[in-house]
């Protein structure tokens, strides 16, 4: 199945931030990621409804510690390869790498804004113009994941979609 060997790519190349991912390779990894989070979710609402404890209470209990440990531990994974593969569906766009991290800056910019600014009038407007401009900036990137990577190679490598046979030299 075309999927499961696209979120493998994904998975072997979690520490790779150079060369190209397909759309494919980008929308697989990205919907089995939503897999993922959702179950763990689930995983940990149902310890704590069987172990009858609220969720304050969670690191008093040694399983719950546990689960959520291992829990961090494989979000911390896999968000490295979420920022590996979007950074290498931006290359196949012909884009740098530079932009996801613009974005990520604007993003922690405006969170803390959010939580840290006064609550002027002018506190608020410049919350909400950033805010705009985060959710503008995501629109744009979830546009640029949709669209078809440039064909042939470009600036960050061959394209993906048609990888070079050099044994037509051999």
């Amino acid at each position: 199945m075309e999927i499961i060997t696209h979120c493998q790519k994904a998975l072997t190349d979690w520490r790779t931030f150079s060369g190209r991912a397909t759309r494919g390779e980008f929308w697989s990894f990205h919907a089995m990621l939503a897999v993922v989070i959702i179950s763990l979710f689930i995983g940990y609402f149902t310890m704590l409804s069987a172990l009858g404890i609220g969720v304050g209470n969670t690191f008093q209990e040694p399983v719950m510690a546990a689960y959520m440990a291992l829990a961090v531990t494989l979000l911390v994974f896999l968000l490295t390869a979420s920022v590996s593969v979007t950074i290498r569906r931006l290359h196949d766009r012909n884009l740098s790498g530079r932009w996801y991290l613009a974005y990520a800056v604007l993003s922690l910019v405006q969170s803390l804004w959010s939580e840290l600014a006064p609550m002027t009038h002018t506190g608020i407007m410049i919350g909400a113009g950033l805010a705009a401009t985060v959710l503008f900036a995501s629109l744009v990137g979830f546009l640029l994941m949709c669209l078809r990577g440039t064909d042939g190679v470009n600036n960050f490598g061959n394209d993906p979609r048609r990888p070079i046979d050099l044994n037509v030299f051999a």
